[in-house]
Formats: structure tokens, sequence, C-alpha cells
């Protein structure tokens, strides 16, 4: 199971991908630009792309790696790839991060479901099962769900 991230990355950027990209380029070492870039074209985060042009041996200098470290831990790359306009990968993942949380459809059917979703607060909650109030605001921040108090 510890090799499943380096995995992850194998796949999701191959090496020889990026061999062949890096042997287009004439900059020595990447800059933010490309590793946005990179991020995009294969809908993955930019530190990912960091790490992954480190293990292929493309990003081989350590002052570099940590001035792209520092940039995205600034989160630089989110406004340099919305100015050049690039978007985030759109796929049946991305759909789903967009419905979060997912909520089952036999839960989504019930009162609680109806509160994880929004449509509920707190107050209607307790309504809907005939609990008290106070109680119910108690078992959601026993739960850490204390951002479901009101509807949002």
């Amino acid at each position: 199971m510890a090799h499943r991230p380096l995995a992850r990355r194998t796949f999701l950027i191959p090496r020889l991908a990026l061999e062949t990209w890096a042997k287009g380029r004439r900059a020595a070492q990447p800059g933010l630009e490309e590793v946005v870039r990179l991020a995009a074209e294969y809908g993955v985060s930019a530190q990912m792309v960091r790490y992954r042009l480190h293990t292929c041996g493309v990003l081989t200098d350590p002052t570099r790696c940590d001035k792209l470290d520092e940039e995205i831990a600034d989160e630089l790359h989110l406004a340099l790839a919305d100015h050049l306009g690039l978007e985030d990968l759109q796929d049946g993942l991305a759909e789903a991060v967009a419905r979060v949380p997912r909520i089952p459809p036999a839960l989504r059917a019930s009162a609680f479901g109806e509160l994880l979703a929004g449509e509920l607060d707190a107050d209607g909650l307790a309504a809907r099962t005939g609990r008290d109030a106070a109680a119910v605001h108690r078992m959601l921040a026993n739960l850490g769900l204390g951002q479901h108090a009101s509807v949002t």
C-alpha cells in the first residue's frame, strides 16, 4: 500500500510523456507556467506535477524545486492558471466533487439527508423527527455538523 501514491503518479503522468515533453523545451528547468500547463493537461494538481517532474529527473535543481513548492503553497499557480485561461479537467470525479457531500439515496430520502443537503436546518430536523431542538443542536455539534444548524 505504501507505493500506491507513486503508482498513481506514474499512471497519471507517464515517465516517457514527461521525458518527451522535456526534450522539446529550451529552458533547462521547468517553471511555474510549465507546471500549471502540465497540471491542466493531465488533470492533476500543480504539486503532483512538481513531484513527478522531480521523480522523472526533469526537475533536478533543488533551488527550483523549493521555489516551485513556495509558489504553489502561496497559491500563485491558481492565479496563473486563471490568467492563462486554463480550466479544471471536467470528468466524473470533478462533477462528483461539485455535488459534495455525496449523500446515498437511502439517506437522502430521510430528514437527516435533507439536513445534509441544506434543505432543512436543525430546527426543521427537530420538528420532522419530533425531537427537542436543543437536543438536535447538541447532537449535530457532537457529530461535528454544527455548520448544519441553519440552512445555507
